[in-house]
């Protein structure tokens, strides 16, 4: 694990591991509102269907373990690399798999940022589990998601000066 983490820290995936997806789109967003949404990492339930917070980092600086579980699998992650607002890299454990996830961002004007997510997974137990095209189901779900979050418009609401979230708005992913 210790040479996925060194990876990880470069913001790079394993190329070569047996399951392997990136994805990218364009969000209608500033990049620090996009950073935001995604370095939050306790607020993920907030957005991220079937993502509960076990336990969030203490800090977010790099070498930080939280614990979360993703449709009901208990994965250890470490934070590997933070570079504000650009690249956020974690490694990732579950019985018989290890995982590298980077996510990168670059702005785009100045209301838009693009998005990239990949995501490699080995071990012994991968294949039992995890597939390339499941693993593209998924970031394409989670990368989605962050977009319809990171654009959510907000409100003012009446008699005061604070703001209200519309809801978000449903994902349809053919």
């Amino acid at each position: 694990m210790k040479k996925l983490f060194l990876l990880a820290k470069t913001g790079e995936i394993n190329e070569k591991a047996s399951v392997v997806d990136k994805q990218e789109l364009l969000v209608n967003a500033p990049i620090e509102r996009v950073w935001k949404t995604l370095a939050d990492i306790a607020e993920w339930p907030q957005w991220y269907t079937g993502v509960t917070i076990i336990k969030a980092p203490k800090s977010f600086v790099e070498g930080q373990t939280f614990y979360w579980k993703q449709d009901g699998v208990r994965i250890r992650s470490k934070l590997a690399k933070i570079e504000k607002p650009r690249v956020l890299s974690w490694t990732g454990r579950v019985v018989g798999i290890k995982v590298v996830h980077v996510w990168k961002l670059e702005t785009r004007g100045k209301w838009k940022t693009k998005v990239k997510v990949e995501e490699s997974m080995e071990g012994f137990l991968v294949s039992l589990f995890m597939n390339s095209q499941k693993l593209h189901k998924v970031l394409k779900l989670w990368i989605n998601l962050l977009k319809i979050r990171a654009e959510k418009r907000k409100r003012r609401v009446r008699n005061s000066s604070s703001y209200a979230s519309f809801p978000p708005a449903p994902v349809i992913i053919p």
